[in-house]
């Protein structure tokens, strides 16, 4: 606090001699501060509020301080036309999909490109495969292949198209792996940031940590802050700038995190930095460096997505009033969940992107509207696919053939060249599957689900449902199987063990059953359902002494 405190008056007193320099020179303006940075693109993403898992609590704060300085006049100077900021509950997976399509659409040859992650990284399971998550706010407490976590392979793909592709330069940012107690563990975010470390070319990344360790956050840095991002910014703002050449580079942000961080977490946490350490991240100048010293980035958006939001300013003055109406109506229906139900007097949003297809003079807008849509459509569908993963009841506004609606749409919306088609089709066919389940039509089902495992073998709650349709079946055998296997591929998905112990009880493999039951007690103890099953075991085999023990828990 005293560190804070001073460091509050040295601001106090550096404002001070900048406001008397101002006048000094008269009218004279700063031509570095006036210009916008045109060659940069920007996509910040910050989640503190989680729906399933623990929240935390100032990596949206973070996220946007980023954002602010990168979109001040007196920082990273990036137009707002040119910046997505998805925060919270607006950072689900298919929101920060649609936003890296924006990127590729948008960027251009030799720009660059700015990916900033402040939230949860995690890799569920250590022998699927090794690349790990950053998670998104829609994500589920297990079985993240199912939707609501951004893959970082599909970030590296990203990366790779822009590059390859774009022919731009990339700079990844991640204040990720900040809590141990998710479904990997320690190992999850030892993994996901191994994987982050991943080098590829023209592109630099700058870690909150290293693997195996967690970033922290705490109110002693800035009253609220992640100790990475509150040094990035500093460090970006000219305290890393060792040669007082006005710019900073990445070896030099480098040293200064390097120097702060450890310092600042007992050598807990120790940043990560790859790249070519001669790329400059910040230009800066004497008096633009005093004055964002006195800078402040407390300020919160009520809107947490400001995507496209100078984009949209525009739209009025370059399409025709009835192309703009029609537009407006859809990002309506879009905002208020108007997907395929009409609203009375504004449509829907799928029957109003056929028109927009339709109009020539909307061609403006048909790629914005194809990622919102799409986005939007996934967004409603994952909430029924968490509460399958759990077996919940879905909210009344949302069930399964909604979501196999919708999935449908989305999925027919896209194709094989995109990176995140794949994620689509196996969400779609999960969801469909269920549907066919439900609805009796068991062949189709299961065609379903061998189709979803032709195009994802490790996709868990394939083998879940394909567990679930051969216990009704009688098929005991096969269901313990294919139970076990999605546990095996998710080793923290309480209803699998549950599923897969039941199924084993049935087919009088006792000693198997309790045996996977202690194992996923180890993992959460206070899972009721787990309980129940011994206790009707042990009232079974009429020990009463184990029954009544597992009763009170």
């Amino acid at each position: 606090m005293k560190k804070y405190f001073l460091f509050s008056i040295i601001l106090f007193t550096v404002t001070c001699a900048v406001s008397q320099e101002r006048n000094n020179v008269g009218n004279k303006s700063n031509n570095m501060v006036n210009q916008v940075n045109s060659d940069l693109k920007l996509l910040v993403i910050g989640v503190s509020t989680y729906q399933n898992i623990e929240s935390l609590n100032y990596a949206h704060t973070d996220a946007l301080a980023f954002y602010n300085f990168m979109t001040s006049p007196e920082g990273g100077r990036v137009s707002p036309d040119n910046a997505t900021l998805l925060l919270n509950e607006k950072a689900t997976f298919p929101n920060m999909i649609a936003a890296l399509e924006w990127l590729i659409d948008q960027t251009k040859e030799g720009e660059t490109v700015i990916f900033y992650f402040a939230g949860h990284g995690d890799l569920e399971n250590k022998t699927m495969f090794q690349n790990g998550f950053l998670l998104a706010n829609d994500c589920p407490k297990s079985s993240y292949m199912a939707g609501g976590a951004l893959p970082v392979i599909y970030l590296q793909q990203y990366s790779a198209t822009l590059v390859q592709k774009n022919k731009a330069k990339v700079i990844i940012i991640t204040d990720a792996c900040k809590s141990g107690k998710l479904a990997g563990g320690l190992e999850g975010i030892t993994n996901t940031t191994t994987a982050l470390q991943q080098s590829v070319e023209n592109t630099v990344k700058i870690l909150s940590s290293q693997p195996g360790e967690l970033s922290y956050e705490s109110d002693k840095w800035n009253g609220g802050a992640g100790v990475f991002t509150y040094y990035l910014v500093k460090g970006m703002m000219g305290f890393a700038d060792r040669n007082n050449d006005k710019k900073i580079t990445v070896g030099e942000i480098n040293i200064y995190l390097t120097d702060k961080i450890p310092a600042e977490t007992n050598f807990a946490q120790n940043p990560s930095v790859i790249g070519n350490p001669a790329v400059i991240l910040s230009v800066i100048d004497s008096i633009t460096f005093a004055n964002l010293k006195k800078m402040q980035s407390n300020e919160i958006l009520t809107n947490g997505d400001v995507a496209f939001r100078g984009f949209e300013d525009d739209l009025k003055k370059q399409l025709d009033s009835s192309t703009y109406k029609m537009y407006m109506d859809f990002r309506f229906c879009i905002t208020n969940n108007y997907l395929t139900e009409s609203h009375p007097v504004y449509g829907n949003a799928v029957e109003l992107y056929k028109k927009l297809l339709e109009n020539k003079n909307a061609s403006l807008v048909h790629s914005p509207a194809k990622r919102s849509l799409i986005a939007a459509l996934q967004n409603t569908t994952q909430i029924t696919i968490n509460c399958l993963l759990e077996g919940k009841e879905s909210p009344n506004e949302f069930s399964i053939p909604k979501a196999y609606k919708e999935l449908g749409i989305a999925y027919s919306m896209t194709d094989s060249t995109e990176i995140s088609y794949n994620s689509i089709k196996c969400r779609y066919l999960f969801v469909k599957s269920f549907n066919s389940f439900d609805s009796n039509n068991f062949k189709e089902g299961f065609q379903n689900i061998e189709a979803l495992l032709n195009t994802d073998p490790d996709f868990s709650p394939a083998y879940f449902i394909k567990g679930i349709a051969n216990f009704n079946m009688g098929n005991f055998d096969i269901a313990a199987e294919s139970f076990l296997k999605a546990v095996e591929l998710s080793p923290n998905w309480m209803w699998a063990y549950k599923s897969a112990a039941r199924t084993l009880f049935k087919l009088k493999k006792s000693d198997e059953a309790v045996a996977l039951i202690n194992k996923g007690l180890k993992i959460n103890p206070d899972y009721g359902p787990i309980h129940s099953l011994l206790i009707d075991h042990y009232y079974r085999t009429k020990d009463t002494v184990l029954a009544l023990e597992y009763l009170e828990k």
